[in-house]
């Protein structure tokens, strides 16, 4: 029967042998825990003798959800919260309504080829429920450069990035993209000759290996330009036009 609204009216006097039953409400965000003292587990209480009932409340734990993330490998995934570092630590429980952003790192050679499951195309995702998000990771094509030297006693061509020093070593794999600037050094006596091949795409030394490029180079003999003379009727009139000169300028002085 009514009598007790404990939060306020805590107290209340019942006709002996009365049967008493007592609800607990929790507020929000709290849950009841169990009855104590004189009533039972499901707080009800015999009126016989003076009764003391206590209800126990406490703060709901947060809701979580779990947050798994696949990861095939070549490749990290951290998140923002923290949690996250596939890898090895690739699950993680956060509390519901969480906006989980999560970064992927390939290995070297690898590049991210994109999400998929449950995370956006940047992934970013929600902690509404449990949730999956995948990272696949692929290797970066490489192509090969390959430069043919056709007179290497005479100088040696060296790349940037490292890889070519041709004389000797003349083939070298590169990313895709990578742009190689190539490097001619002639011995004494030679010059650079130039660049030839029909499969090499160069541009001022410079090749872009979004294929496979074989370039052709040659060093040749360094030429020297012959000093010109004067010959004997030359020098005549030479001879004269500075006599006429030094004429026209004692004229002026005067």
């Amino acid at each position: 029967p009514p009598g007790i609204d404990c939060g306020t009216d805590c107290e209340e006097d019942y006709n002996e042998g009365t049967e008493v039953t007592l609800t607990a409400v929790p507020d929000t965000g709290y849950q009841f825990d169990g009855w104590t003292g004189d009533c039972d587990i499901n707080g009800n209480v015999t009126m016989d003798a003076d009764r003391t009932c206590g209800a126990t409340f406490s703060i709901l734990p947060p809701i979580t959800y779990q947050l798994t993330v696949t990861n095939g490998g070549n490749g990290t995934v951290t998140s923002s919260p923290a949690g996250i570092d596939c890898g090895t630590d690739c699950t993680e429980e956060y509390e519901a309504g969480t906006s989980v952003a999560l970064t992927a790192t390939p290995d070297t050679g690898y590049q991210f080829d994109g999400w998929t499951g449950d995370c956006d195309v940047d992934g970013n995702v929600t902690m509404d429920a449990d949730r999956t998000c995948s990272a696949t990771f692929i290797q970066i094509p490489t192509y090969t450069l390959t430069i043919n030297n056709q007179t290497p006693d005479q100088g040696t061509i060296t790349s940037n990035p490292p890889g070519i020093d041709c004389g000797m070593d003349c083939t070298e794999d590169y990313e895709k993209g990578t742009q190689v600037r190539l490097l001619m050094t002639p011995k004494p006596g030679f010059q650079f000759g130039g660049w030839g091949g029909d499969n090499c795409n160069i541009v001022r030394n410079v090749v872009t290996m979004n294929a496979a490029n074989t370039c052709e180079a040659q060093f040749v003999v360094r030429t020297t330009q012959a000093i010109p003379t004067l010959s004997a009727w030359g020098l005549i009139a030479l001879s004269g036009a500075l006599g006429l000169l030094g004429a026209f300028a004692r004229r002026r002085n005067r």
